[in-house]
């Protein structure tokens, strides 16, 4: 949308069009006139103030999270220093690891609230939980485990666990060298961040969870274990895992049952004979999939009486300060329209630019930075693509792992620059060597991916041996020598044992191995 065609829209709901005509009219009924601007205004300022309330928990949510998640980044990387823990660690001694973690953990425990202390081998079945030592051997697939094992980086985030409730995870990959012993991780319960919000903030919290991502069952006897209510049937969708309260009032059900929106703001409550504003937040867990809502109500009585008794005062004055009032709203309400003029115009300018950087974003990020061609996750997600129609359509699919002989010669001996100049010089080859429908991709280093669609196993071979052809043919000069072509390529076209993309990668992969085992610059169908 055009920033004129967004300022024009706006214009026709301007507040001073809206109140000041009206008012105009029916200038001789002065105090329900004069009433209803007020009551409008009063409005107005309720919903910004649980905006601006709403905001700022949000704010303190977060940033308290990632806190906690540098915590929690600081200590897992202090506790593998231990070169005793890192020995057991790497012997995968259970009771070692335990007798040597306990105390570490009872620590944290006291101290920071730690509750979750795992230690899991580098195919991310669980070795120990520390704070749970009968329990192992399980396979952990939760998503910061998976981030983790994927980025080879430490990975933090709010999970919900088996228990129903919201717990923040670092997993932190322990290396040896090269070598990946395997994963440490900790845990929290984010619970005295919520009473972190509910005490700065002078305000009621509760959490809940929807049915559809718990377990009955587990869930209930969770809550039991927590000494917490078990509520399972009072809401038909949701289940409530946490309240700041004794007890979730009946009268506050409304928040936890609609489901009109993400946000709802100022909904308005009585409780106890007195006011409640309310409002519901989307509360999603590190992978992004929304699981349940924070719901925030405070006490808006005190404003509410205050507001009463002004307009009470102000009715007397009415006609007297007619005039005055009548100007006073004119000023007020023209710069409220200008200033919703101005926002919604910056509004208008910062999506055009949101919208520009997130196409640069996705460019980037199916695009090798090195050679200009695909990258690695460009070519897992075309394969993704190509394995449902090539189920559906019969159609094969086939790729070529390329790998550059003698490419670690060239940097140890004339340095990366020549190195990466190598790359470019290969990727570019390889593009001029293939097909149109062919999709070339670096997977990094000195790893190429090239997916054939549509491709059986004979002609996958005639594809592969012409691109080994040419390449042979190249010699890229570097400083002071050359890399003359010579690459170990394998070749693999899906079967029907291969589940998934990344089973024909692996498959390409072992030809690699082979044609490098078979004394290297040669094909190997696998």
């Amino acid at each position: 949308m055009a920033i004129a065609d967004g300022v024009d829209t706006v214009q026709a709901k301007l507040v001073q069009k809206r109140l000041l005509i009206p008012l105009t009219l029916v200038l001789m009924l002065l105090l329900g006139g004069f009433s209803a601007v007020i009551i409008k205004l009063d409005r107005i300022s309720d919903n910004k103030l649980s905006q601006d309330l709403l905001d700022n928990s949000i704010k303190i949510l977060n940033d308290s999270l990632a806190e906690h998640s540098d915590t929690l980044a600081a200590l897992a990387k202090i506790i593998v220093r231990n070169e005793n823990l890192r020995d057991a660690f790497r012997d995968q001694d259970r009771q070692r690891l335990f007798v040597l973690s306990e105390d570490i953990f009872l620590l944290l425990k006291q101290e920071l609230s730690i509750t979750h202390f795992y230690f899991h081998r580098s195919d991310r079945i669980n070795l120990l939980r520390v704070h749970k030592p009968e329990k192992h051997g399980d396979f952990i697939d939760r998503f910061t485990a998976v981030e983790a094992e994927r980025t080879q980086k430490i990975a933090s985030g709010i999970e919900l666990g088996p228990l129903g409730t919201f717990t923040l995870r670092t997993v932190l990959p322990v290396l040896e060298g090269d070598n990946l012993i395997g994963y440490l991780e900790l845990g929290k319960e984010i619970e005295d961040v919520l009473a972190r919000i509910h005490e700065n903030q002078e305000t009621e919290l509760a959490v809940t969870i929807n049915k559809e991502f718990l377990n009955k069952k587990t869930w209930k006897e969770g809550m039991t274990m927590l000494g917490r209510n078990a509520e399972w049937n009072r809401f038909s969708d949701d289940v409530l895992i946490y309240h700041s309260q004794p007890s979730y009032p009946a009268e506050f059900n409304k928040l936890v049952e609609d489901h009109s929106g993400d946000r709802v703001v100022s909904y308005r409550m009585n409780f106890k004979g007195k006011l409640w504003h309310g409002m519901i937040y989307p509360l999603s867990d590190v992978s992004g999939t929304e699981v349940g809502r924070l719901i925030i109500c405070y006490d808006h009585t005190q404003q509410h009486a205050f507001f009463l008794i002004l307009i009470k005062k102000l009715a007397w004055g009415v006609v007297i300060l007619l005039v005055a009032l009548f100007t006073y709203l004119w000023f007020i309400l023209r710069r409220t329209d200008r200033i919703i003029l101005i926002q919604h115009t910056r509004l208008v300018d910062s999506r055009v630019e949101l919208e520009k950087a997130h196409k640069e974003m996705k460019k980037l990020a199916t695009t090798d930075a090195l050679t200009g061609i695909a990258n690695r996750r460009f070519a897992m997600q075309t394969l993704e693509q190509l394995w449902p129609q090539s189920d559906s359509d019969e159609k094969p699919v086939a790729c070529l792992l390329i790998d550059a002989d003698g490419f670690k010669t060239i940097n140890d001996t004339y340095g990366h620059d020549a190195g990466d100049f190598v790359l470019f010089e290969l990727a570019k080859h390889l593009c001029h060597s293939v097909r149109t429908d062919d999709i070339v991709c670096r997977l990094g280093g000195d790893e190429f991916l090239i997916i054939c669609p549509n491709t059986d196993k004979d002609g996958l071979l005639n594809i592969a041996n012409q691109i080994h052809s040419r390449i042979a043919d190249l010699t890229v000069p570097v400083s002071g020598g050359a890399w003359h072509g010579s690459i170990s390529v394998g070749a693999a076209v899906r079967t029907s044992l291969m589940e998934r993309p990344e089973d024909l990668v692996k498959a390409a992969d072992k030809g690699v191995y082979r044609a490098k085992k078979d004394g290297k610059n040669c094909v190997r169908m696998v």
